[in-house]
Formats: structure tokens, sequence, C-alpha cells
């Protein structure tokens, strides 16, 4: 019996936890599955748009360098334009391995989710500029800065569609849609749930509250329209702004792919 493994990936925002992404996709490339399209929300437009060019390695090989004192430094603070963090410093590091990319000219077809907050619509970029469809769809409201173009103020994708597998369903109907979703409510490698607590600074506040309603939208999203199968990652596996957690973050993605894509042939994925 053969397994189709032709599919179109689907991957969720999620801040650093999204880093896992490249554990997930390194899995379905050793087991052969054939990424035929990819969609991505906010750091799954970033992993997804970096793999569809061809230079997940070199970013990987980037990151995983990342300690907490590295990563403080590329935090480039503003209090002005509608967010704390300009992003100019991470995102000349991006612009630099991507200079003049353009979505069409990339190996894999690759679009992502930006969110219109004058038109209140959801944006759907797969064409132009790679650097720029990456900024606007990591541009978290009150965090990062929001793109302006053509008219429209541009932030996260998330704000509407943290899991846009809509788009994948419309734009490559015969492939199998894999999604991957960052914020799964599972328990961590064994560890049991958080217990509430009062004691919250505004950093682990900010978080959370960023974490809630990227889980809820998502769970609206998923209810709307539902993967073929989908590669859950537990959100408490690290806090949205630990980057420097990239290593743990990519073996973890990889151990989640290889233990639930078991389950991809008894679910009757075949062709």
């Amino acid at each position: 019996m053969e397994v189709n493994k032709n599919i179109s990936l689907v991957l969720s925002g999620g801040g650093a936890r999204g880093l896992a992404h490249m554990g997930v996709i390194e899995e379905l490339e050793r087991q052969n599955f054939k990424i035929n399209s990819i969609v991505g929300t906010s750091m799954g437009a970033l992993v997804g748009g970096i793999y569809a060019m061809g230079k997940l390695q070199e970013f990987k090989e980037w990151i995983v360098k990342l300690n907490r004192y590295s990563f403080l430094r590329l935090i480039d603070f503003s209090f002005k334009n509608g967010g704390f963090i300009k992003g100019e410093k991470i995102l000349n590091i991006l612009s630099m391995a991507i200079p003049g990319e353009n979505i069409e000219d990339l190996k894999i077809p690759f679009a992502c989710l930006a969110t219109d907050i004058q038109a209140h619509q959801p944006v759907y970029i797969n064409s132009g500029n790679i650097y720029d469809a990456i900024r606007a769809s990591i541009a978290i409201p009150s965090v990062f800065t929001p793109v302006i173009k053509d008219n429209m103020v541009l932030v996260d994708g998330g704000v509407l569609n943290n899991i846009p597998i809509d788009y994948a369903i419309k734009t490559n109907p015969e492939d199998k849609i894999l999604a991957v979703n960052v914020n799964a409510r599972i328990p961590f490698e064994g560890k049991a749930l958080p217990t509430p607590s009062s004691k919250l600074g505004m950093l682990r506040l900010t978080n959370r509250t960023i974490s809630l309603m990227i889980e809820t939208i998502g769970n609206f999203n998923l209810r709307e329209h539902a993967p073929d199968f989908m590669i859950n990652i537990s959100r408490y596996s690290c806090e949205l702004y630990e980057f420097y957690k990239a290593q743990s973050q990519i073996e973890y993605g990889r151990k989640c792919a290889r233990e639930q894509l078991k389950n991809y042939l008894t679910l009757g994925h075949i062709v």
C-alpha cells in the first residue's frame, strides 16, 4: 500500500515556538515527503519562506548560535510608529540572506498571510519581494511596527488566521494538507500543565495574553477548515520570545513529527 506523501504544508505562527517548524521540515524530508507548496503565518511564514528559497540550513546555523545576550543585542526598541520593536536589526540580517528574492522565483510555491487592519481583512501575499512579505506577516501589533503598503496597514497574519489552512485547500486541492500547530495545549515532554499564578511580570503577562489570542483564533480557524493531518507542538515548549532556545525547539519539532507521522498511514492517507 503506497502512502501519498505529496503535501501542501501549512505553518502556524507562534513566536519562538515556530522554530520547531525547522525540525518538522527536516523530518518530513527524511521520510521522503514531497512539499509541493507552503503557506505560513508569522513565524511560520519566516521559516516557510526561507525553506522555499532553499536556505533553511544557513538560517539554522545562524539562529542556533544565539544565546540570551546575543538575542537581546538584536532588539531595537521603538516608542513610536505603533510598535515597541522596530525589528530592523533582525530584518537587516534577513534581508542580507534574501536580497532581491521574489516569491515567484522560489523553488517551492509560497504564500504568507498578513492582516490589513484598515480594511479588517486577511491579505495573502504570493508575489513580490519575499522580505517585504515576511516583514508584514511577522508584524505583531504593539510589538513590531506595522508595514504600510498600497494604502494598507499590514500587521501579523495571526490577528485573523494563525493557521491558514483555507488558502492551502483553495490553491492545492490535489495535495494532502499537512498543518503544523505550534500552540497546542498539550503537555510538554511529559510535564504537567502549568498551574495558575497571580504573580506575573509584564513580559510574561504580555506573552500569555498573546498566546491566548493566538490559540483562540487558531482553534476557530481549525473548526472552519480542518487539514488532512496535523502535527501538534506544545505551547509550553518555550515562551514566544525565547529565540535563544532554537536548538531545543528544532529537536522537539523533529521528535513531534517523527512520533506523530506514524499515524499518517493508519489514518488512511494512501494513494
